[in-house]
């Protein structure tokens, strides 16, 4: 490193260009970055390093506290009676609700579309299916004296507004029963956990995992009340999960039993999408944890917020100031130093102490950083600088 002396006409030297094209970067950089952050940009590397540095290096290791997941599988939509019908058959589902509340689930939460075929909730002349629907919603009533039923609700996103749309279940008198609803949906980045939405009336609607966390223990919502985010949530793996078939739970053995009784019960789809065994599994996601069929990744933020495992991200505005002073430093940097080995360590250094800083911020201020784009924005912009400075020095060569 140069002398105090030294580093005031080295950074003097630079020049009006230089610092103005540091500047130009910087603006560059944080717009780009940003809109790469709203892009499917590198998402399961991101998606592995928000798992790195929640939850596999953390001294803590979480466990599944009451959330059991039962799947519709090929066995049960290809061989049974359900005949690989879309949508599902609704007497089957009563058929599993019935023995859920046999089976004393503490909660039971049915991932399944039952939007109306019209979104205004207008008739519609579909009669094949109004026997088993009846009978569906006859369940659930039933049930719902006895235990908590949460149901999905259809909202939709029109021109800056959430905007609910009709469900089969409206209109329906269950009677007083304890019948919850909440969207289900997922975000955009599934390592948020959706929360409560105002729609365009101005009424609020639960997330499908907030509804289900809110019929068994409300105070654990207390941490994310008030967010204007949605925070970020830790996974935990699929067998981490107690996962169980339809057919398991239809003849339950007492293993079966024990697995459900004073638990939440969240029940989806999990066959496989074009035939017995072939192709892909139904709603399926990319996560932090790789695939993981919808009912899996409602359970991870059931689970996230039963624990207290969220974390609010940090506002944009210290993001930017921490972007650009960031910036800046890369660039003092590369002003005083000379030899390239001694900026590659630098950087590398700037780079670990990214990644140590998001660590320790999700750690013990309870804030999450991500610090991919900022990470981009510094090596970007070192690598800018390098070769802008090799070609300043191959033009004094060539003229010498």
């Amino acid at each position: 490193m140069l002398p105090r002396k030294g580093r005031k006409e080295r950074l003097k030297e630079k020049g009006f260009f230089y610092w103005f094209s540091v500047v130009a970067l910087i603006v560059i950089g944080v717009l780009v970055g940003h809109w790469l952050e709203k892009q499917d940009v590198a998402t399961h590397l991101r998606y592995k390093i928000h798992q790195a540095v929640t939850l596999a290096y953390s001294a803590r290791q979480p466990y599944v506290t009451r959330t059991v997941v039962v799947l519709i599988g090929d066995d049960e939509f290809w061989k049974s009676d359900l005949a690989m019908r879309n949508p599902t058959k609704r007497d089957y589902l009563a058929r599993v609700v019935s023995a859920l509340d046999k089976a004393d689930a503490s909660v039971i939460a049915l991932d399944f579309s039952l939007r109306s075929p019209l979104p205004d909730g207008s008739a519609v002349s579909y009669h094949d299916y109004d026997v088993e629907t009846n009978l569906l919603f006859e369940t659930i009533r039933d049930v719902a004296k006895r235990r908590p039923v949460i149901l999905p609700k259809t909202i939709r996103w029109v021109n800056g507004n959430y905007v609910p749309e009709a469900d089969l279940y409206d209109g329906f008198d269950f009677q007083g029963g304890f019948v919850r609803s909440g969207y289900v949906f997922l975000p955009f980045d599934v390592r948020r956990v959706p929360l409560s939405l105002t729609l365009e009336d101005g009424t609020l609607t639960d997330s499908f995992a907030e509804a289900i966390v809110r019929s068994v223990k409300e105070e654990a919502l207390e941490p994310v009340a008030g967010l204007e985010e949605a925070p970020y949530g830790s996974y935990l793996t699929q067998e981490a999960f107690p996962k169980l078939t339809t057919s398991q739970v239809l003849s339950p053995s007492e293993e079966t039993l024990k697995k459900l009784r004073d638990n939440i019960v969240i029940v989806g789809g999990g066959w496989s999408r074009l035939a017995y065994q072939r192709g892909p599994k139904i709603d399926t996601h990319l996560t932090p944890v790789g695939p993981l069929p919808g009912a899996l990744v409602h359970a991870n933020f059931v689970e996230a917020l039963l624990d207290r495992r969220t974390a609010p991200a940090w506002s944009e505005r210290a993001l930017l100031v921490f972007e650009v002073v960031l910036a800046l430093a890369v660039a003092i940097i590369f002003a005083l130093i000379m030899r390239f080995w001694v900026k590659l360590l630098a950087l590398v250094i700037l780079c670990l102490g990214l990644i140590a800083f998001s660590y320790l911020s999700w750690l013990n201020l309870g804030l999450f950083y991500d610090f991919f784009v900022p990470l981009l924005l510094v090596v970007g912009h070192a690598t800018y600088e390098q070769a802008r400075e090799t070609l300043a020095h191959r033009r004094v060569a060539k003229m010498v």
